[in-house]
Protein backbone atom coordinates (compact mmCIF):
# COMPACT_ATOMS: atom_id res chain seq x y z
CA UNK A 1 0.00 0.00 0.00
CA UNK A 2 1.53 2.92 -1.13
CA UNK A 3 1.21 6.51 1.30
CA UNK A 4 1.98 9.78 1.52
CA UNK A 5 1.61 11.98 4.54
CA UNK A 6 2.81 16.03 4.42
CA UNK A 7 1.18 18.23 7.02
CA UNK A 8 3.50 21.23 6.75
CA UNK A 9 2.81 24.22 4.50
CA UNK A 10 5.93 24.90 3.01
CA UNK A 11 6.68 28.46 1.58
CA UNK A 12 9.77 29.20 -0.19
CA UNK A 13 11.22 32.45 -1.39
CA UNK A 14 13.20 35.19 -1.24
CA UNK A 15 12.71 37.32 1.98
CA UNK A 16 9.26 35.05 2.66
CA UNK A 17 9.62 35.79 6.68
CA UNK A 18 8.43 38.82 6.32
CA UNK A 19 6.53 38.19 2.78
CA UNK A 20 4.44 35.62 4.75
CA UNK A 21 4.54 36.88 8.24
CA UNK A 22 0.55 37.58 8.01
CA UNK A 23 0.23 33.96 7.44
CA UNK A 24 2.81 32.58 10.24
CA UNK A 25 2.20 35.32 12.95
CA UNK A 26 -1.54 34.34 13.09
CA UNK A 27 -0.35 31.02 14.65
CA UNK A 28 -1.07 33.02 18.42
CA UNK A 29 -0.83 36.07 19.94
CA UNK A 30 2.56 35.89 21.38
CA UNK A 31 5.56 33.83 20.65
CA UNK A 32 8.55 32.14 21.42
CA UNK A 33 11.22 32.53 19.60
CA UNK A 34 13.98 29.02 19.87
CA UNK A 35 17.56 29.35 18.44
CA UNK A 36 20.94 28.61 19.12
CA UNK A 37 23.77 31.60 20.76
CA UNK A 38 25.38 32.76 16.96
CA UNK A 39 24.06 31.74 14.07
CA UNK A 40 20.55 33.44 13.79
CA UNK A 41 22.19 36.83 14.74
CA UNK A 42 24.71 36.43 12.21
CA UNK A 43 23.07 35.37 9.05
CA UNK A 44 20.07 38.21 9.65
CA UNK A 45 17.19 35.33 10.08
CA UNK A 46 16.70 36.68 13.50
CA UNK A 47 16.34 40.42 12.78
CA UNK A 48 13.56 39.33 10.16
CA UNK A 49 11.69 36.94 12.49
CA UNK A 50 11.68 40.00 15.02
CA UNK A 51 10.69 42.56 12.19
CA UNK A 52 8.22 40.37 11.14
CA UNK A 53 6.47 39.81 14.98
CA UNK A 54 6.71 43.62 15.62
CA UNK A 55 5.77 45.14 11.94
CA UNK A 56 2.30 42.39 13.34
CA UNK A 57 2.18 43.38 16.62
CA UNK A 58 3.15 40.25 18.28
CA UNK A 59 4.70 40.65 21.25
CA UNK A 60 7.83 37.17 21.55
CA UNK A 61 10.23 36.11 24.03
CA UNK A 62 13.85 34.54 22.66
CA UNK A 63 15.19 31.37 24.12
CA UNK A 64 18.61 31.06 22.74
CA UNK A 65 20.63 28.07 24.66
CA UNK A 66 20.36 25.57 21.92
CA UNK A 67 23.36 23.80 21.47
CA UNK A 68 24.25 21.53 18.53
CA UNK A 69 23.01 18.18 19.32
CA UNK A 70 20.45 19.69 22.12
CA UNK A 71 20.10 17.36 25.07
CA UNK A 72 17.09 16.53 27.42
CA UNK A 73 17.84 19.25 29.90
CA UNK A 74 18.12 22.04 27.53
CA UNK A 75 14.56 21.20 26.78
CA UNK A 76 13.35 21.49 29.82
CA UNK A 77 15.35 24.91 30.62
CA UNK A 78 13.45 26.12 28.13
CA UNK A 79 10.44 24.78 29.42
CA UNK A 80 10.61 26.94 32.90
CA UNK A 81 12.16 30.15 30.80
CA UNK A 82 8.91 29.79 28.92
CA UNK A 83 6.16 28.22 31.26
CA UNK A 84 5.05 31.38 32.63
CA UNK A 85 5.15 33.66 30.17
CA UNK A 86 1.79 33.16 28.58
CA UNK A 87 3.25 32.04 24.79
CA UNK A 88 0.52 30.14 22.44
CA UNK A 89 3.34 29.21 19.86
CA UNK A 90 6.79 28.47 18.55
CA UNK A 91 9.02 30.10 16.10
CA UNK A 92 12.46 28.09 15.54
CA UNK A 93 15.30 29.48 13.85
CA UNK A 94 18.65 27.55 12.60
CA UNK A 95 19.92 24.15 11.85
CA UNK A 96 18.48 20.79 12.62
CA UNK A 97 19.54 21.67 16.53
CA UNK A 98 16.81 24.33 17.39
CA UNK A 99 14.36 22.79 15.19
CA UNK A 100 14.44 19.32 17.07
CA UNK A 101 14.55 21.28 20.15
CA UNK A 102 11.61 23.45 19.23
CA UNK A 103 9.05 19.95 18.52
CA UNK A 104 9.99 18.78 22.13
CA UNK A 105 9.89 22.35 23.48
CA UNK A 106 6.00 22.87 22.03
CA UNK A 107 5.26 19.62 22.95
CA UNK A 108 6.11 20.24 26.80
CA UNK A 109 4.45 23.61 26.85
CA UNK A 110 1.14 22.04 26.10
CA UNK A 111 1.85 19.57 28.77
CA UNK A 112 3.21 21.58 32.17
CA UNK A 113 2.71 18.49 34.28
CA UNK A 114 5.24 16.46 32.23
CA UNK A 115 8.64 15.57 33.03
CA UNK A 116 11.11 14.66 31.06
CA UNK A 117 11.03 10.60 30.94
CA UNK A 118 7.50 11.30 29.20
CA UNK A 119 9.47 12.86 25.77
CA UNK A 120 10.71 9.07 25.28
CA UNK A 121 7.21 7.66 26.93
CA UNK A 122 4.82 6.05 24.88
CA UNK A 123 1.60 8.41 24.72
CA UNK A 124 -1.06 8.84 22.47
CA UNK A 125 -1.60 12.95 23.18
CA UNK A 126 1.06 14.62 20.62
CA UNK A 127 -0.43 17.76 21.09
CA UNK A 128 1.77 20.69 21.15
CA UNK A 129 1.81 24.54 20.77
CA UNK A 130 1.73 25.55 16.60
CA UNK A 131 5.33 25.90 15.30
CA UNK A 132 6.70 28.02 12.45
CA UNK A 133 10.26 26.77 11.42
CA UNK A 134 12.53 28.30 9.44
CA UNK A 135 15.81 26.24 8.71
CA UNK A 136 18.99 27.96 8.05
CA UNK A 137 21.46 24.96 6.87
CA UNK A 138 21.25 22.55 4.20
CA UNK A 139 20.69 19.16 5.89
CA UNK A 140 18.30 17.94 8.20
CA UNK A 141 15.25 18.49 6.88
CA UNK A 142 13.97 19.22 10.46
CA UNK A 143 11.38 22.07 9.16
CA UNK A 144 9.03 19.46 7.29
CA UNK A 145 9.45 16.02 9.21
CA UNK A 146 8.12 14.84 12.50
CA UNK A 147 11.24 14.17 14.18
CA UNK A 148 12.76 15.66 17.72
CA UNK A 149 16.12 13.72 18.02
CA UNK A 150 17.58 14.72 21.36
CA UNK A 151 20.81 14.04 23.21
CA UNK A 152 20.26 11.40 26.15
CA UNK A 153 23.58 12.18 28.67
CA UNK A 154 22.20 9.28 31.00
CA UNK A 155 22.33 6.94 27.80
CA UNK A 156 25.39 8.49 26.51
CA UNK A 157 23.54 8.53 22.92
CA UNK A 158 21.00 10.25 20.78
CA UNK A 159 17.50 9.18 20.50
CA UNK A 160 14.38 10.67 18.70
CA UNK A 161 11.57 11.76 21.14
CA UNK A 162 8.21 9.46 21.02
CA UNK A 163 6.21 11.12 19.51
CA UNK A 164 5.84 12.98 15.95
CA UNK A 165 5.89 16.82 15.98
CA UNK A 166 5.05 18.47 12.69
CA UNK A 167 5.57 21.68 12.28
CA UNK A 168 2.24 24.25 10.95
CA UNK A 169 3.99 26.33 9.06
CA UNK A 170 7.91 25.87 7.58
CA UNK A 171 9.61 28.98 5.69
CA UNK A 172 12.68 28.39 3.58
CA UNK A 173 14.62 31.15 2.31
CA UNK A 174 18.35 30.55 0.82
CA UNK A 175 19.95 33.60 1.79
CA UNK A 176 20.58 32.28 5.26
CA UNK A 177 22.55 29.96 3.76
CA UNK A 178 25.25 32.42 2.37
CA UNK A 179 26.98 32.89 5.83
CA UNK A 180 27.38 29.10 6.42
CA UNK A 181 30.97 27.94 6.56
CA UNK A 182 31.71 25.43 3.64
CA UNK A 183 32.20 22.92 6.31
CA UNK A 184 29.01 23.12 7.25
CA UNK A 185 27.62 23.38 4.48
CA UNK A 186 29.38 20.25 3.64
CA UNK A 187 28.69 18.43 5.98
CA UNK A 188 24.89 19.30 6.42
CA UNK A 189 24.41 18.56 2.67
CA UNK A 190 26.09 14.89 3.25
CA UNK A 191 23.29 14.59 6.25
CA UNK A 192 20.46 15.34 3.36
CA UNK A 193 22.25 12.94 0.66
CA UNK A 194 21.78 9.79 3.70
CA UNK A 195 18.10 10.76 4.17
CA UNK A 196 17.53 10.61 0.48
CA UNK A 197 19.43 6.99 0.37
CA UNK A 198 18.14 5.63 3.47
CA UNK A 199 14.49 6.45 3.05
CA UNK A 200 14.46 5.15 -0.48
CA UNK A 201 16.48 1.64 0.66
CA UNK A 202 13.86 0.97 3.13
CA UNK A 203 10.77 -1.29 4.01
CA UNK A 204 8.84 1.88 4.51
CA UNK A 205 9.51 3.69 1.00
CA UNK A 206 6.30 4.12 -1.10
CA UNK A 207 5.78 5.16 -4.48
CA UNK A 208 5.64 8.65 -3.49
CA UNK A 209 8.32 9.27 -0.91
CA UNK A 210 10.80 7.58 -3.45
CA UNK A 211 9.76 10.06 -6.13
CA UNK A 212 10.30 12.66 -3.77
CA UNK A 213 13.89 10.87 -3.34
CA UNK A 214 14.65 11.00 -6.87
CA UNK A 215 13.61 14.88 -6.75
CA UNK A 216 16.44 15.37 -3.81
CA UNK A 217 19.34 13.34 -5.73
CA UNK A 218 18.33 15.37 -8.87
CA UNK A 219 19.02 18.57 -7.13
CA UNK A 220 21.66 16.80 -5.00
CA UNK A 221 23.50 16.59 -8.44
CA UNK A 222 23.04 20.29 -9.55
CA UNK A 223 24.77 21.80 -6.83
CA UNK A 224 27.35 19.16 -6.65
CA UNK A 225 29.78 20.80 -8.53
CA UNK A 226 29.85 23.90 -5.52
CA UNK A 227 29.74 21.44 -2.73
CA UNK A 228 33.11 20.22 -4.70
CA UNK A 229 34.54 23.36 -4.57
CA UNK A 230 34.62 23.65 -8.87
CA UNK A 231 32.70 26.79 -8.54
CA UNK A 232 31.40 29.41 -6.67
CA UNK A 233 27.82 29.32 -5.21
CA UNK A 234 25.24 32.01 -6.31
CA UNK A 235 21.78 32.49 -4.83
CA UNK A 236 19.78 29.62 -6.97
CA UNK A 237 22.51 27.25 -6.07
CA UNK A 238 21.87 28.18 -2.00
CA UNK A 239 17.97 27.51 -2.66
CA UNK A 240 18.66 24.26 -4.55
CA UNK A 241 21.06 23.24 -1.40
CA UNK A 242 17.97 24.33 0.91
CA UNK A 243 15.31 22.23 -1.55
CA UNK A 244 17.42 19.11 -1.67
CA UNK A 245 17.21 19.66 2.20
CA UNK A 246 13.66 19.74 2.55
CA UNK A 247 12.96 16.62 -0.27
CA UNK A 248 15.39 14.64 1.60
CA UNK A 249 13.27 15.40 4.96
CA UNK A 250 10.44 15.01 3.07
CA UNK A 251 11.45 11.69 1.90
CA UNK A 252 12.32 10.47 5.95
CA UNK A 253 8.92 11.95 7.14
CA UNK A 254 7.26 9.05 4.94
CA UNK A 255 9.94 5.93 5.20
CA UNK A 256 12.26 7.01 8.42
CA UNK A 257 16.39 6.23 8.52
CA UNK A 258 18.37 3.27 8.36
CA UNK A 259 21.38 1.72 9.79
CA UNK A 260 23.78 4.50 8.78
CA UNK A 261 21.56 6.91 10.77
CA UNK A 262 21.64 4.07 13.76
CA UNK A 263 25.09 3.91 13.95
CA UNK A 264 26.00 7.74 13.56
CA UNK A 265 24.45 8.61 17.07
CA UNK A 266 26.89 7.06 19.46
CA UNK A 267 29.62 8.13 17.24
CA UNK A 268 28.84 11.54 17.24
CA UNK A 269 28.13 11.47 20.99
CA UNK A 270 31.29 9.68 22.02
CA UNK A 271 34.17 11.16 19.37
CA UNK A 272 32.51 14.29 18.65
CA UNK A 273 31.78 13.17 14.74
CA UNK A 274 29.45 15.93 13.15
CA UNK A 275 26.48 14.35 12.56
CA UNK A 276 26.46 14.54 8.97
CA UNK A 277 29.80 13.10 8.47
CA UNK A 278 28.89 10.18 11.24
CA UNK A 279 25.96 9.40 8.96
CA UNK A 280 28.20 9.80 5.85
CA UNK A 281 30.91 7.16 7.27
CA UNK A 282 28.82 4.31 7.61
CA UNK A 283 26.88 4.93 4.05
CA UNK A 284 29.00 3.52 1.62
CA UNK A 285 28.78 0.09 3.79
CA UNK A 286 25.32 0.50 3.57
CA UNK A 287 25.32 0.54 0.31
CA UNK A 288 27.72 -1.98 -0.82
CA UNK A 289 25.13 -3.99 1.72
CA UNK A 290 22.41 -3.49 -0.44
CA UNK A 291 24.32 -4.52 -3.55
CA UNK A 292 24.23 -8.22 -2.43
CA UNK A 293 21.18 -8.28 -0.32
CA UNK A 294 18.66 -5.85 -1.23
CA UNK A 295 16.17 -8.00 -4.01
CA UNK A 296 14.24 -4.98 -4.76
CA UNK A 297 10.56 -6.96 -4.93
CA UNK A 298 8.35 -6.00 -7.60
CA UNK A 299 6.03 -4.31 -4.80
CA UNK A 300 8.79 -2.05 -4.17
CA UNK A 301 9.56 -1.01 -7.64
CA UNK A 302 8.07 -0.28 -10.86
CA UNK A 303 8.22 -2.75 -13.48
CA UNK A 304 9.55 -0.83 -16.19
CA UNK A 305 12.70 -0.73 -13.22
CA UNK A 306 12.85 -4.36 -13.60
CA UNK A 307 12.65 -4.43 -17.17
CA UNK A 308 15.63 -2.38 -17.72
CA UNK A 309 17.39 -4.33 -15.16
CA UNK A 310 17.18 -7.45 -17.11
CA UNK A 311 17.90 -6.29 -20.60
CA UNK A 312 21.44 -4.78 -18.29
CA UNK A 313 24.96 -7.10 -18.53
CA UNK A 314 26.63 -4.64 -16.13
CA UNK A 315 24.92 -5.79 -13.00
CA UNK A 316 24.37 -8.78 -11.12
CA UNK A 317 21.62 -8.37 -9.16
CA UNK A 318 18.60 -5.79 -8.99
CA UNK A 319 19.61 -4.32 -5.24
CA UNK A 320 23.12 -3.80 -7.33
CA UNK A 321 21.22 -1.94 -10.49
CA UNK A 322 19.09 0.57 -7.95
CA UNK A 323 21.79 1.30 -5.56
CA UNK A 324 23.77 2.64 -9.23
CA UNK A 325 21.04 4.01 -10.56
CA UNK A 326 19.95 6.28 -7.64
CA UNK A 327 23.81 7.34 -7.78
CA UNK A 328 23.57 8.13 -10.97
CA UNK A 329 20.81 10.07 -10.31
CA UNK A 330 22.70 12.26 -7.74
CA UNK A 331 25.48 12.56 -10.18
CA UNK A 332 27.66 10.14 -8.71
CA UNK A 333 28.72 6.93 -11.02
CA UNK A 334 29.52 4.11 -8.50
CA UNK A 335 29.91 3.53 -4.46
CA UNK A 336 34.12 3.86 -4.89
CA UNK A 337 33.33 7.93 -6.34
CA UNK A 338 30.94 7.65 -3.44
CA UNK A 339 33.34 7.07 -0.90
CA UNK A 340 36.17 9.50 -2.34
CA UNK A 341 33.64 12.06 -2.31
CA UNK A 342 33.09 11.22 1.16
CA UNK A 343 36.61 12.08 1.67
CA UNK A 344 36.45 15.16 -0.41
CA UNK A 345 33.47 16.95 1.44
CA UNK A 346 34.45 15.81 5.30
CA UNK A 347 37.23 14.18 5.76
CA UNK A 348 38.30 11.04 7.18
CA UNK A 349 37.52 10.22 10.56
CA UNK A 350 40.67 10.60 12.67
CA UNK A 351 41.87 6.82 14.14
CA UNK A 352 41.78 6.88 17.76
CA UNK A 353 42.15 3.61 20.72
CA UNK A 354 38.23 4.44 21.16
CA UNK A 355 37.30 3.77 17.64
CA UNK A 356 37.09 0.12 17.67
CA UNK A 357 35.27 0.06 20.84
CA UNK A 358 32.46 2.57 19.74
CA UNK A 359 32.59 0.61 16.29
CA UNK A 360 31.62 -2.33 18.22
CA UNK A 361 29.22 -0.78 20.93
CA UNK A 362 27.26 1.39 18.15
CA UNK A 363 26.89 -2.23 16.20
CA UNK A 364 25.61 -3.84 19.28
CA UNK A 365 23.26 -1.41 19.86
CA UNK A 366 21.65 -1.01 16.74
CA UNK A 367 21.57 -5.23 16.67
CA UNK A 368 19.19 -4.68 19.62
CA UNK A 369 17.13 -2.05 18.01
CA UNK A 370 14.33 -4.58 16.50
CA UNK A 371 12.64 -1.31 15.27
CA UNK A 372 15.52 -0.09 13.42
CA UNK A 373 16.27 -3.19 12.01
CA UNK A 374 12.77 -3.79 10.62
CA UNK A 375 13.03 -0.62 8.44
CA UNK A 376 15.83 -2.21 6.43
CA UNK A 377 14.33 -3.99 3.38
CA UNK A 378 16.50 -6.67 3.23
CA UNK A 379 17.86 -9.33 6.70
CA UNK A 380 21.25 -8.23 8.50
CA UNK A 381 23.04 -10.22 10.56
CA UNK A 382 25.69 -8.92 13.34
CA UNK A 383 28.22 -9.69 11.02
CA UNK A 384 26.36 -8.03 8.23
CA UNK A 385 26.28 -4.55 10.45
CA UNK A 386 30.08 -5.32 11.55
CA UNK A 387 30.80 -5.34 7.71
CA UNK A 388 29.05 -2.18 7.17
CA UNK A 389 30.42 0.24 10.29
CA UNK A 390 33.89 -1.14 9.55
CA UNK A 391 33.57 0.12 5.79
CA UNK A 392 35.19 3.13 5.82
CA UNK A 393 38.14 2.13 8.64
CA UNK A 394 39.11 -1.21 6.11
CA UNK A 395 39.06 1.20 2.44
CA UNK A 396 41.33 3.92 4.19
CA UNK A 397 43.95 1.25 5.58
Amino acid sequence: MSRLFMPVKVYEGENVVINEASTWTKLGRKALIVTGKHSAKANGSLDDVIKALDLNEIPYIIFDKVEENPSVETIMDAVAFAKDKKVEFVVAIGGGSPLDASKSIALMLKHLDWDASNLFATNEDDSHLPLCLIPTTCGTGSEVTGVSVLTRHDLRTKQSISYKIFADIALLDAKYLISLSPKNSKNTAMDAFCHLVESYINSGASVYSRNICMEGFNSFRQILAVLKDERKADMKDYFTLLRTSTYAGMAIAQAGTTIPHGLSYAFTYRLGVEHGKACGYFLAGYLKMACKKWTCNTSEISNQIYDDFKASDDFKTLGEYEVNRILNAAGIKDIPEFEELFIKLCGDVNESESLDTVLNDTVDAVFNNKAKLAMVPFELTREDLVEIAYNMKIEGE
